[in-house]
């Protein structure tokens, strides 16, 4: 006659418990810097190379990139994109607000503030910034 197998201890129970909630915040965690920081990483992979785009391109680049990726698209997109520059960008008091440094920023308007064009500050910044972010490069 085989024994019946043991019951976990409550122990065993509360720290399985404790592993499953820690994943379970990890992944929540991701899924909020995916939403966060999708729209950067997009951005410096549709600027990376250009001497500058006019943001209605860079609007258009995106839009077509989710779409093809069916990712949700907001009713405001082309606000969505000018906040994400915004706060990306040292020309921007939004950034400014934030007390970031200059060298920290990644976006930057090569023909000056309300030209409507964009470009990358440097490929380097942008590569250390992404390094940091989700540790490979593009």
């Amino acid at each position: 006659m085989s024994a019946a197998p043991e019951e976990p201890t409550f122990e065993e129970v509360g720290d399985e418990l404790a592993d499953l909630v820690r994943v379970a915040d990890r992944i929540k965690a991701e899924q909020k810097w995916d939403k966060e920081h999708t729209y950067v990483i997009d951005i410096i992979r549709i600027l990376h190379g250009q001497i500058g785009i006019r943001k209605m391109d860079l609007d258009a680049a995106l839009r077509e990139k989710r779409v093809a990726d069916q990712e949700p698209i907001p009713k405001a997109f082309d606000k969505t994109v000018q906040s994400v520059l915004n706060q990306h960008t040292s020309q921007s008091k939004v950034f400014r607000k934030k007390n970031k440094r200059a060298n920290d920023d990644l976006f930057y308007s090569p023909k000056g503030k309300h030209s409507g064009t964009w470009a990358l500050r440097s490929d380097e910044r942008a590569r250390n910034w992404v390094k940091r972010k989700i540790g490979k490069v593009l």
